[in-house]
């Protein structure tokens, strides 16, 4: 674009969105490294796709960030997230990472699991104690760590706390914090199905 790049118009659309709604956004890249994919995700884009694009990776991004609605227990709209028919797990990403090693996807996939298990209490913890700023921190690592080990099924839901916790809305944190809960269960079972460890 000739007046601004995709991480000003990003900061742009963000701004001028506020807290009434998250446009989802994906990046299109000619650059294929990790601190590419890291620094799109912290400007505050969605997802990342790396050129020569092929079409069956933007089918899947699109299907991920199909928008289908979480509620609360009185039917209240909290966020949006991948449809839930969608599988939790991008498995040719996590292929990818590991280089398509089975051993080293299945000590990642470990890794992760126990990580996560213990971060996920983490963010309620922070919202309990009022701490935006220790949510949104931690909320960004989780959303990462998933986002970059193919764990599609919960990164937009850390995403969308982080960006929540960013312009302290909060009020809804038990919610949120019930959301991601439910969907890293959806991933350890889909991985069990997949018979990879959890």
């Amino acid at each position: 674009m000739p007046e601004m790049d995709g991480y000003e118009m990003t900061a742009a659309i963000r701004q001028r969105e506020g807290t009434a709604k998250h446009t989802v956004i994906i990046a299109m890249t000619a650059h294929a490294l990790q601190g590419d994919r890291d620094k799109c995700l912290e400007a505050g884009m969605d997802d990342y796709l790396s050129k020569p694009l092929k079409v069956e990776d933007l089918q899947r991004a699109l299907e991920r960030w199909r928008p289908a609605p979480i509620s609360d227990g009185d039917g209240q709209r909290l966020t949006t997230a991948p449809d839930p028919t969608f599988p939790p797990v991008d498995l040719e990403r996590l292929r990818e990472v590991t280089g398509q090693d089975e051993q080293e996807m299945r000590e990642l996939v470990d890794l992760y699991l126990q990580q996560t298990a213990a971060d996920i209490a983490e963010p309620q913890a922070a919202i309990s104690a009022g701490s935006t700023r220790d949510v949104e921190r931690l909320a960004h690592g989780c959303a990462g760590a998933s986002m970059n080990c193919g764990m599609v099924g919960i990164a937009p839901l850390f995403q969308e706390l982080e960006h929540a916790a960013r312009e302290d809305r909060l009020t809804d944190g038990a919610q949120w914090c019930a959301a991601i809960a439910e969907a890293f269960e959806r991933i350890k079972g889909f991985l069990h199905a997949s018979q990879l460890p959890v």
